[in-house]
């Protein structure tokens, strides 16, 4: 393999919240059918769940993501929110075992006196990690995840088409490139000449995103690029003011 050759694309990655609590694994033996969809999104939701001025989404099949969770300290964990009390209310677990968060309509006014059992919230048809909270955005379809402990926005769940959404900005970085020999110039007292030998830096703590991932899940367009953006990005790519295709072409 040449120096400009990408590795082999490995059959599956990974990917984890800040604290690596909640992992997800993404099999990508399939990429052609699972991976449904990669651009930059620039509307409003995405620009307020991450505090960012738009997003990396991906798409994928239902099948080809499944969540795990880890014990960081090597015991049990209270989830937050939990407590051992007996006059503690109970909450709502999904499928899997994480928190869900019911969504308040700011559109209805409900009495002190209204039991919140009447208004349960519906659960999703899919298994997230117990160390997630999930909140639901569209009623009945889309439920946004993140990290139960350090809060990290892992993406959604879209009910009616039974696939995920999750950001790449979350996928683990652990390709390591060959190491490079660096000169490092040393000087010889007696003489006071200089040599040059090589040293190799020392391994980074974190690696880089696979380079062959990256390609080949690289964004295709920018979608929802509106009059609501928080800027423009004159990257050459295809811009829509909605989703690709059924939208109208913003030109640059």
């Amino acid at each position: 393999m040449s120096s400009n050759a990408l590795p082999p694309l490995p059959e599956y990655t990974t990917g984890h919240c800040a604290c690596k609590r909640t992992q997800y694994r993404v099999q990508l033996t399939n990429l052609q059918e699972d991976l449904r969809l990669t651009a930059y999104c620039h509307c409003t939701s995405c620009q307020r769940l991450n505090g960012a001025p738009f997003v990396w989404t991906t798409h994928w099949a239902e099948e080809a993501v499944q969540w795990s969770s880890a014990a960081l300290d090597g015991g049990s964990e209270k989830m937050p929110g939990s407590s051992s009390s007996s006059t503690a209310p109970t909450l709502t677990r999904t499928k899997g075992g994480a928190r869900l968060i019911p969504t308040v309509s700011s559109s209805s006014s409900t009495s002190a006196s209204t039991s919140s059992s009447s208004s349960a919230p519906m659960l999703p048809e899919a298994t997230f990690a117990p160390t997630m909270a999930v909140y639901e955005t569209l009623p009945g379809r889309k439920w946004k995840q993140r990290c139960d402990y350090c809060g990290t926005p892992l993406g959604s769940w879209n009910q009616a088409k039974r696939q995920w959404s999750l950001w790449p900005s979350t996928f683990s970085r652990d390709y390591l490139p060959p190491p490079t020999p660096t000169p490092n110039p040393t000087s010889t007292p007696s003489t006071g000449s200089s040599s040059s030998s090589s040293t190799t830096s020392p391994p980074p703590k974190e690696g880089l995103p696979h380079p062959t991932i990256q390609q080949a899940i690289r964004p295709l367009h920018h979608q929802f690029y509106g009059w609501w953006r928080t800027m423009d990005i004159p990257d050459k790519l295809p811009k829509w003011e909605g989703y690709a295709g059924a939208s109208e072409r913003v030109e640059e």
